[in-house]
């Protein structure tokens, strides 16, 4: 077995380097930076786009509704910590209200408010990721999981908070342990990649093959992980992409875009590593894993894709509870970088 302070390292090592669109600028309006013809020239249709950021930026501009608030004439808490003890003292298991008075489908609210954050200056609103490690029954294989929080979906469909993850498969043996694959979510599927076809990159973000990140190359609005920059991808399963291209159709609203690796698109994310639970439950700081409903508020259908806010991480069924099986069914092969 490796000690914690190994996995610990292992989890830096291997931290993956995030290529995202610049982020959304203070002073801009979502109109302003519409590409109109996003269509013909194969780019995306916004210049900038969220980040994955701490869930305390989350919390801190987040409702929870209780049926006595009225009655009570009781506020909202202002901070995370007291955000948490409050959905901990109530034991609220519904779901959260992203930016408050602000409607989940309007896009351009949306932008403006969370420009408006001062996030590079407040620690507590640094880009982040939260890793856990996971072995096979067996402990021939391990998993390491980077969980992205981002604060909006804008794309083709729109829904407050998005959780994406990418992950990390290595075999284990006496001699030691060696990465097999990356794998990346991607709306209700995911992609993987052998180790040996990644793009990767060292610490200092040169993209080297001996590196030890792994590159993955985030949709711009959906935020869903590829191994490829610059490119235009399918959203839809297999299936439905097939019929697509019988009817020699390509629909507008199958389309990811990403963008190319550069000094200002790729982000190294430090990982937070999460504790173990204790008791069926994090304590601290980890409470907001607890959560059992939607970090975002309810689509018109409910459903577990589409308009509605996603669950947490330990509620993300197959990805949380075997993520062997996740990467093994659920992910398909992906194309290797060219």
């Amino acid at each position: 077995m490796t000690t914690e302070s190994e996995i610990s390292q292992l989890i830096k090592d291997y931290t993956p380097v995030l290529v995202l669109y610049p982020e959304i600028p203070a002073g801009t309006s979502r109109e302003q930076e519409w590409n109109g013809d996003f269509q013909a020239n194969g780019k995306s249709p916004l210049a900038y786009d969220y980040h994955p950021r701490d869930v305390r930026l989350v919390l801190e501009h987040s409702i929870f509704h209780e049926w006595f608030r009225w009655f009570r004439r009781r506020k909202n808490p202002t901070t995370w910590s007291g955000m948490l003890d409050r959905m901990e003292r109530t034991r609220y298991r519904k779901n959260l209200d992203v930016f408050p008075n602000v409607r989940r489908e309007d896009r351009g609210a949306f932008w403006e408010r969370y420009a408006s954050i001062q996030k590079d200056t407040n620690p507590n609103y640094a880009r982040a990721c939260y890793a856990r490690a996971v072995y096979n029954s067996s402990k021939t294989e391990l998993i390491v999981q980077y969980w992205y929080a981002y604060v909006y979906n804008d794309f083709w469909n729109c829904h407050e908070m998005d959780w994406e993850a990418v992950m990390m498969v290595f075999d284990v043996s006496e001699s030691g342990i060696a990465p097999r694959l990356c794998a990346a979510s991607a709306h209700v599927r995911g992609f993987k990649l052998d180790w040996g076809e990644v793009q990767k990159t060292n610490d200092h973000l040169e993209p080297v093959n001996n590196g030890t990140h792994p590159v993955v190359y985030v949709a711009h609005g959906s935020h869903a992980g590829y191994f490829n920059g610059s490119g235009r991808y399918f959203t839809a399963p297999e299936i439905v992409r097939r019929a697509a291209a019988r009817l020699k159709k390509e629909p507008r609203k199958l389309i990811d875009f990403t963008t190319a690796f550069g000094e200002e698109t790729a982000f190294l994310v430090d990982a937070a590593v999460m504790p173990d639970e204790a008791n069926g439950k994090w304590s601290g700081e980890w409470r907001w894993l607890n959560h059992r409903g939607r970090w975002g508020s309810r689509g018109d259908w409910d459903l577990e894709f589409g308009d509605s806010g996603p669950r947490g991480p330990k509620f993300s069924m197959l990805k949380w509870m075997d993520p062997f099986r996740w990467v093994e069914t659920i992910c398909e092969s992906a194309q290797p970088p060219e």
